[in-house]
């Protein structure tokens, strides 16, 4: 296959999918659906025409460089706006940078699984045609058929001629089919997800798109054993060194495995640490000695050598083993954007529309100093909107002591500006950080916490969480959390 990543999950659990995930694959790096490639194209077969894939902005190794070890992604971009087709209806050539990992996107330790960091979709599978027929394609929200009708042209019409195709078996409909005996048994289709593309709905064949592309999602994983236990990182091994486990075991829910895990690093008092190695595609060595362990106790709350807790805070919001809870936090990100351009205190004085007045309105812009209004205020854009059952509902359940007793209209202005958060797994492959990407390295990202948990203190953070409050970090702690968190990091192979 074109990508061959150590992250894939080791062991048989996915084994009989092999066909769906590797059509995902497949699907998810052919250029062909895009708006340039279907409005400039001689035929579906062009090999001369260029197009978009979803690859373009979840980058892997296209732009790794052996000499350096420089340039691998965890599928993700490595700006901090994202770059789409200039359309002169729009007049747009960039996005919200929006473009998330997508490792461990499928990760059975997911606590939710909404995409997006705004929750725009109620799951990754419903991204596959947010994005295939979506702004980042080239296609505008009115060409929504149109988008849908060249992913057909193009299952219909491939010949098998392009390098991707002859990569991946031949034309989509010899695959699809998955009678011919010479296919091999890793792209041959189950029989229930077999299709004759001459006969079959439009439906059925966009159905077939979403479940193959949404399978190759959740086959991205951080490498695991056959236990389904994290090996890949100096962190994981640390874990696995001292007696921990590093996930869950059966049956026990992600809160559980962190108290537990917590509980027993608090007693740990000789730690066998784990020396360091080269990462040939970090391009750095990285292991876990004594001072990874010192960000540890920061990042777990531990407590310190005169008995007091440390009090990071991580730990709240970033749930091991995944490292997030996949909740929607305000750690003052939007704030901190909007009053570098327009001034300390003027975004507690945005005038932000209450329910009965948003209407069509979203408020999901790059702040600019010509237009106050513009800002990205995340959740708020997508929660109690009637097309968005599912966030509105999980939201209502996590935020609501009486359900009864709580209208959509109250909880909206504690929507303002709240973004899910993200896992922090091999985090020096998906910089810059932060919903926007306002932050180039972790050094950084933790001085903006500390900014902003200041900020909350102060009573000047609108709509901050209440987590920020008790934040406490020093600035040799942050020179212990950076090692902590880069031992997290892993090797592509």
């Amino acid at each position: 296959m074109k990508f061959l990543l150590a992250i894939l999950m080791v062991g048989p659990a996915y084994a009989e999918y092999d066909g769906l995930i590797n059509l995902g694959e497949r699907l998810f790096s052919d250029p062909r659906f895009s708006q340039e490639f279907a409005t400039q194209s001689a035929s579906i077969n062009d090999p001369n025409t260029k197009g978009i894939s979803c690859l373009d902005c979840h980058k892997v190794d296209s732009d790794f460089d052996p000499t350096t070890g420089l340039g691998m992604r965890t599928y993700s971009d490595s700006v901090a706006k994202t770059p789409v087709p200039l359309r002169l209806e729009d007049k747009i050539d960039q996005t919200l940078r929006n473009t998330p990992a997508l490792v461990g996107i499928g990760s059975p330790f997911s606590a939710t699984r909404f995409s997006h960091w705004d929750g725009e979709f109620a799951d990754h599978s419903e991204t596959v045609l947010g994005n295939f027929a979506g702004r980042n394609m080239g296609w505008l929200q009115s060409e929504k058929n149109r988008a849908l009708d060249q992913i057909i042209a193009v299952i219909s019409g491939d010949d098998g001629s392009l390098e991707l195709s002859q990569e991946f078996g031949g034309s989509y409909d010899r695959v699809l089919l998955g009678v011919d005996p010479s296919l091999s048994d890793e792209l041959r289709l189950n029989e229930n997800d077999r299709l004759d593309v001459k006969t079959a709905s439009k439906q059925d064949i966009i159905d077939l798109v979403i479940k193959s592309v949404t399978a190759y999602l959740n086959d991205l994983s951080f490498e695991r054993d056959e236990n389904d236990q994290y090996i890949g990182s100096p962190y994981d091994q640390f874990l696995l060194a001292n007696g921990f486990k590093s996930a869950p075991s059966p049956g026990q829910t992600v809160n559980q495995y962190m108290v537990e895990l917590r509980s027993g690093l608090a007693k740990l008092n000789e730690p066998k640490f784990i020396a360091k190695k080269y990462f040939p595609t970090h391009g750095r060595e990285f292991g876990f000695g004594e001072q990874e362990w010192a960000g540890l106790k920061v990042f777990f709350n531990l407590p310190k050598a005169d008995g007091s807790l440390n009090q990071g805070m991580c730990l709240v919001c970033h749930k091991p083993p995944t490292f997030s809870d996949g909740l929607f936090h305000n750690i003052g990100t939007t704030q901190l954007e909007y009053e570098r351009v327009h001034g300390q205190g003027t975004f507690k004085q945005l005038q932000i529309p209450e329910l009965d007045q948003r209407g069509e309105t979203f408020m999901a812009a790059s702040s600019t100093i010509e237009d106050p209004q513009a800002v990205d205020l995340g959740v708020w854009n997508f929660f109690a909107r009637d097309d968005k059952p599912e966030l509105t509902q999980y939201i209502r359940k996590t935020h609501c002591r009486d359900l009864n007793n709580c209208p959509n209209e109250a909880l909206l202005p504690f929507m303002v500006a709240k973004f899910k958060t993200p896992g922090l797994r091999n985090l020096n492959h998906s910089a810059p950080y932060f919903h926007n990407g306002s932050s180039p390295h972790l050094y950084h990202l933790l001085h903006e916490y500390k900014r902003a948990s200041n900020l909350m203190r102060a009573g000047e953070l609108r709509n901050g969480d209440p987590r920020l409050r008790p934040m406490k970090l020093f600035h040799h702690e942050i020179h212990s959390l950076v090692p902590f968190l880069e031992s997290l990091n892993e090797n592509y192979e």
